[in-house]
């Protein structure tokens, strides 16, 4: 029997186009899912509300209709509850951001975790948000490959809504997940100007950061902290306590390089007492915070205090390593200062322990105070910031000395503060390091490092960008095997290109390689010099390579057009580091002295500063890096100064 649909209508009294939209009303309705929140949810669970309703739409089809926990009918189904465990749920209390799905009855999925009241952009506890974006990775096909409205890929195909058999649940292997941006991504610098970036763009630019490691389960803030404690002391305590400041060799005491690098004397019991005060006030202001810090202040060798008291202490350092340290008399040698700052971290414990027992005191194993100690031994409450060499990836005796500086340090320490600089340098070389940064991780973890802070996430997507995402994943999941990431990674990055993509990233790693193995690069100076004995393995085989794979990707992928918006980013962080390293040659091998205005060197910098007009606010390099290299040729030719705006060496 054949039903006639238009016929039926027209007898119930409805014209063709009414049944259709009546039709249409009702897919709709059968589309729907309820997303229950507490009848007073916190703000991470607000905000996973609000990114489900963002996103199950483009994945799956369906609508979202928030309903509070008090309006929710038995009858509203599908519906994902948000915040709440299961009637009867009686496991233990999740750890730290930690998170559980459950599908407690026919198509009633529950997404909790350890939650607390506080700006989603702060370090409350948000299991239930990072819950949600599990379930909108794993199970509707969402991934956030840079940040963005265009980094996120969606499904190609709409996903079915999947409610029904999902019970899993997840906890972080790093209580701390960062990966700094906040000096990178919003200071000024020299030549912005030239890419057409603006103090709007770079806050903008800064909260897609913070999103897109929001939506990759990194934290967004410190949690701990063992950084530069004193960068203020100075300006608040220097006329009136000269004597908590550093006494020089020549007997005096008091600032001799900037106000954010002044040192203290440590055996000055004040000093320890205020040091205490200070962190216990920003504590007080933020009571999430787990520690304290008592770091000195950066200029990691320069002007320590050479009082009697100070120089008793380090006695304890008697047959250890002899460093270089400076003051404004010169260079000369000195017992490394580890003792004498572990010593004066326990002091700080001590006195910390008498009201808060329950918080660490943060200090930074970096510059005269990173080699482990000879005698001193940290306290239980004493958090070491493990700051492992920023050129440790390019340089197999930095990394090997690294390597070996840790292990001594976990013998006589059991809570760390992973603190690599290992992101910072490269200057946009694309560079694939990954399998080691894995292992390294791995070994941290195993060794009794709960926090993790990378300096700095430096906004080199196009060279540099698998490396965040595969960081974001291992910070959560530090057992995760690398080849199952790059397969999902490849897959939602390149679609029908990821073979050759993978292809790609094997070239890469392989001049990595070469570069690691080859003892051309010191670790340790990096920027006089570095770049260049880097670079040179580029323009060869390997980098030819490259170039072809991405043409080749670009065919592949051109019904993709993720895909072909990595590409163009690849492309350009090649082309660009091509300019770049032009500039290098000739400010590093060039002939001397340096003459900025006109020559070999004037040409490249105007060569390169003409690409940057013609690929404005591009996510595939940082500006902010021009003016780190500004600053390289200062200290190298002694000469430089950065064109003025509006006065470009380009042609108009």
């Amino acid at each position: 029997m054949t039903i006639d649909i238009p016929s039926l209508c027209r007898l119930a009294g409805l014209c063709l186009p009414a049944w259709l939209c009546l039709n249409a009303e009702v897919s709709a309705a059968e589309r729907a899912v309820f997303v229950v929140v507490p009848d007073q949810p916190v703000e991470c669970v607000s905000y996973a509300a609000d990114e489900l309703a963002t996103y199950l739409p483009k994945s799956t089809g369906y609508r979202v209709t928030r309903v509070s926990k008090a309006a929710w009918a038995a009858s509203q189904r599908p519906a994902i509850v948000l915040g709440m465990a299961p009637s009867g749920t009686t496991s233990k209390p999740l750890p730290r951001d930690a998170y559980a799905l459950q599908t407690v009855s026919n198509e009633v999925l529950h997404i909790w975790g350890t939650d607390a009241a506080g700006s989603v952009d702060g370090i409350a506890p948000k299991g239930t948000l990072y819950g949600v974006y599990d379930y909108l990775k794993t199970d509707c096909g969402v991934r956030w490959i840079f940040p963005g409205p265009n980094g996120e890929v969606l499904p190609s195909i709409q996903q079915p809504l999947k409610i029904d058999g999902v019970q899993r649940s997840s906890a972080p292997h790093f209580e701390q997940r960062l990966i700094t941006t906040g000096g990178w991504l919003d200071r000024p610098d020299d030549l912005r100007h030239l890419m057409q970036r603006d103090d709007d763009y770079d806050q903008r630019m800064l909260r897609w950061h913070r999103i897109w490691m929001l939506r990759n389960r990194l934290s967004t803030r410190k949690l701990v902290d063992a950084n530069h404690a004193y960068t203020q002391w100075w300006e608040q305590y220097g006329n009136e306590h000269p004597e908590w400041f550093a006494q020089h060799r020549n007997g005096k005491r008091g600032m001799i390089t900037k106000t954010h690098t002044v040192k203290l004397c440590t055996t000055n019991p004040d000093v320890i007492r205020t040091t205490v005060k200070q962190g216990l006030d920003r504590v007080a202001e933020n009571p999430w915070l787990k520690s304290i810090s008592a770091s000195p202040n950066d200029s990691a060798l320069t002007a320590f205090c050479m009082c009697p008291n100070c120089r008793k202490v380090d006695e304890l350092a008697a047959g250890g390593e002899v460093l270089e340290l400076r003051d404004r008399q010169g260079s000369y040698q000195y017992p490394a200062l580890t003792d004498r700052h572990v010593v004066f971290w326990n002091q700080v414990a001590i006195e910390l322990n008498k009201t808060r027992p329950d918080l660490l005191v943060g200090g930074y194993a970096y510059g005269a105070a990173h080699t482990p100690p000879v005698k001193a031994k940290p306290l239980p409450n004493v958090m070491i910031g493990f700051v492992q060499h920023a050129g440790v990836y390019w340089d197999i005796d930095a990394f090997q000395e690294e390597k070996d500086c840790f292990k001594q340090w976990s013998k006589v320490c059991n809570t760390f503060l992973w603190r690599p600089n290992s992101l910072q340098m490269g200057h946009g070389i694309p560079s694939n390091f990954l399998w080691r940064l894995s292992n390294d991780l791995k070994i941290a973890n195993q060794r009794g490092a709960r926090f993790a802070s990378y300096d700095q996430l430096v906004p080199h997507w196009g060279s540099m960008g698998h490396t965040y995402y595969f960081l974001a994943e291992l910070l959560w999941d530090v057992n995760r095997p690398i080849p199952e990431i790059w397969a999902d990674y490849l897959q939602a990055a390149y679609g029908p290109a990821k073979d050759v993509m993978r292809i790609y990233y094997a070239e890469m790693e392989a001049i990595t390689e070469e570069i690691f193995h080859s003892r051309t690069v010191d670790a340790l100076n990096w920027r006089q010099g570095g770049e260049v004995a880097a670079a040179n393995y580029y323009p060869g085989p390997h980098w030819t390579r490259m170039k072809s794979l991405l043409k080749e990707a670009r065919l592949k992928s051109a019904k993709y057009d993720f895909g072909l918006r990595m590409i163009d980013m690849h492309e350009q962080a090649l082309e660009f580091f091509d300019l770049q390293l032009a500039v290098n040659k000739q400010i590093y091998m060039g002939t001397r002295p340096v003459d900025f205005a006109k020559g070999p060197v004037a040409d490249a910098i105007a060569a390169r500063d003409k690409w940057l007009i013609k690929n404005p606010k591009s996510l595939a390099i940082s500006t902010v890096e021009f003016a780190d290299t500004a600053r390289t040729m200062q200290r190298v030719a002694g000469t430089y100064v950065a064109p003025p705006r509006g006065k470009l060496a380009v042609d108009e």
